[in-house]
This record gives C-alpha cells, sequence and structure tokens, in this order.
C-alpha cells in the first residue's frame, strides 16, 4: 500500500514538472515567435518604402581587416581602399549596437564612400563588436574620443593620405562620438553626424534604467556601469554643451543630417539646435526614411538589404560636404 501511494506521488510530481517544463518551453517560443515577427515586420516596413527599381541585397563584404591600440585596448576595423583614391580619408563611427561596424548601414554606407574616391576606416569602438571591453569604473576609460584619435593617428601613417583631408563621419551613438571628438582633435577637416543622440538629458532622467541596461547589452558587458560614472560618462553626448564651441566661429565644419520619418520631437529638436550653430555649418532632413537610412540588417548578420537611390543620395550630399567643408550649398 505504501509503495503504491508513493508511485502515485512520483508520478504526480512527474506530471508537474513535465507541464512546468511545458509551459516554460511554451514562453520562450512565444518570445521567440514576437522576437521574429517584430524583426520582419520592421524589414517590411522598411523595404515597402525602397522602390523597386532601387532595392539592393548584398553580403556585407568589409574591407581588409586591421587592428588599433589605444590606451592599453585592442580595437577592430575595417579598411576601405578606393580604386581611384583621391588623398582624403574618413573614419566612420558606428550607432549603439551589438553589430558594431558590421551592421547593414556602415558596410553599406563605408562602400559607397570608397567608390567615390574617400579612403575609409570604420571602427569598432571599445566595448562594441570586435573590440575589447573599456574598464567601466573611469569616465575616462569609457571615452571613445580616444577611439577616434588612434583612427586618425592610423590613417596618417598610411601613403597618399592627406593629412589635411581626414574627415569624421558617425551615425546615431558614433555622431555623438564625432561631434565630441572635434573639440578634443582639430585634426578633421569635417564632421557629420547622421541622427546624433537627442534630447539626452531628458532621456537621462525619464529613461535612466533602460539607456543604461541598453548600454551594457549593446557592448555584451557582464556587468552595468556604475550609476555615477554612467551619469558623468552620458553628459559627453549632451549637445547642448557643445554649443559654447559650435556656437561661434572657428570651429571644425558640421554637417547635421537626419531622417524625415523619424521621431517629430527630435526632428524638432535638431532644428532648433542647429539653428543655434554658427558657420561653416550644413544641416539636413533626409527625406523618406526612419534612423537608419532604409537599410535592413537584422534579419541575418550576414546580409545587408538597402536603398540604392537614398544612399546615392546621402554619400553624394556627404561626398560634397567633405570636398569644400562649409560652403556647400544645398541639402539632401
Amino acid at each position: 500500500m505504501a509503495q503504491t501511494t508513493q508511485k502515485k506521488r512520483f508520478r504526480a510530481r512527474h506530471i508537474l514538472l513535465t507541464l512546468a517544463a511545458l509551459s516554460l518551453l511554451a514562453v520562450v517560443a512565444v518570445w521567440a515567435l514576437a522576437q521574429v515577427s517584430w524583426r520582419v515586420r520592421g524589414a517590411l516596413d522598411v523595404v515597402s518604402r525602397i522602390p523597386v527599381s532601387e532595392l539592393r541585397l548584398t553580403a556585407r563584404a568589409g574591407g581588409e581587416t586591421i587592428t588599433l591600440d589605444t590606451f592599453g585596448l585592442t580595437l577592430a576595423g575595417d579598411l576601405y581602399r578606393p580604386a581611384n583614391p583621391d588623398g582624403s580619408a574618413v573614419v566612420l563611427l558606428h550607432g549603439s549596437s551589438p553589430y558594431g561596424r558590421k551592421l547593414a548601414l556602415y558596410p553599406v554606407l563605408a562602400k559607397a564612400l570608397a567608390d567615390r574616391g574617400h579612403t575609409v576606416l570604420s571602427i569598432d569602438q571599445r566595448g562594441f563588436g570586435d573590440s575589447e571591453d573599456p574598464d567601466r569604473s573611469s569616465v575616462d576609460g569609457m571615452d571613445a574620443t580616444h577611439d577616434v584619435v588612434a583612427a586618425l593617428d592610423f590613417l596618417e601613417t598610411l601613403p597618399g593620405i592627406d593629412p589635411g583631408r581626414m574627415h569624421l563621419i558617425g551615425h546615431s551613438l558614433g555622431g555623438g562620438v564625432a561631434m565630441a571628438a572635434m573639440v578634443v582633435d582639430p585634426r578633421p577637416a569635417s564632421v557629420t553626424a547622421i541622427g546624433p543622440p537627442r534630447r539626452t538629458p531628458e532621456r537621462m532622467r525619464d529613461q535612466f534604467d533602460t539607456l543604461r541596461a541598453r548600454y551594457r547589452h549593446d557592448r555584451q558587458l557582464g556587468a552595468d556601469v556604475p550609476e555615477d560614472v554612467f551619469r558623468a560618462h552620458m553628459a559627453d553626448f549632451y549637445l547642448e554643451n557643445l554649443l559654447p564651441y559650435l556656437g561661434g566661429p572657428g570651429h571644425i565644419p558640421l554637417l547635421l543630417l537626419d531622417g524625415g520619418l523619424e521621431d517629430p520631437v527630435d526632428l524638432a529638436y535638431l532644428g532648433d539646435y542647429a539653428a543655434r550653430v554658427a558657420p561653416p555649418f550644413l544641416y539636413g532632413t533626409v527625406a523618406g526614411t526612419h534612423h537608419y537610412l532604409n537599410t535592413v540588417g537584422r534579419l541575418s548578420p550576414g546580409v545587408a538589404v538597402y536603398d540604392q537611390g537614398m544612399l546615392d543620395q546621402v554619400v553624394d550630399a556627404i561626398s560634397g560636404w567633405m570636398k569644400t567643408p562649409g560652403v556647400q550649398p544645398g541639402s539632401p
């Protein structure tokens, strides 16, 4: 009798454990399906905006892989050498993404710039992609402007590069890094910031935990950055802090771009900000795109879908700006 009761209890526990395991699998499956569905919906939204004649699919073939050393960290990068170099060079700075320089927009953008004669060095900033992690306990240790300085140093060593024609191009977070770097290093002949961080003080106030969690996730760090260090570090991306430099004459020429389909509040902010920047300066809004200039890269790490017409429009505008920074008429 006792053995029968014990067997019944064992079967009951087994059934309960099985049901619990199946429930957990169901939750995971629903979550995974939601993630895939979200990615597919986002991709379809972008593709629906691209004219069929301009739709392109390509493997994300990078340039020549290189490494840089800066303050004890090793950084990874891709060097794109043009077939017909014109002596100019670009440091390309990615936004906040675990893919770093390999996110779809950046290889596509780098190749298009190289096709126009610019030597392009696209780097993984500290903590991103294939580059080493920064010291989380130090604001200076996390400062990616050091990476920009190292990249410019590297470009100066290449034969055929005119040191007076080195430029910075940054997208999203990289746009903020490029703008911060122009204050500490006078060498860039121009800076282009595409969709730089906007309303950062407001977001730090209202979305602090979310921002810090994304910072850890996108850099694949093992733990959060200490709160006081994170607050001090993020102040580097308060565009308002750059206005004493940008609001008067003598600053490095700056081109600001954003996408016409971005958050209207962000668009209004950047428009108001642009009104306070002194020449040499140009501000333009690219119609018909969100933040990533009509590129799709999250469905697979190996391919990129993009809008050839959009790419040509943006790259022609940036290339023209770099050739005559501060006096380039018009905007994208």
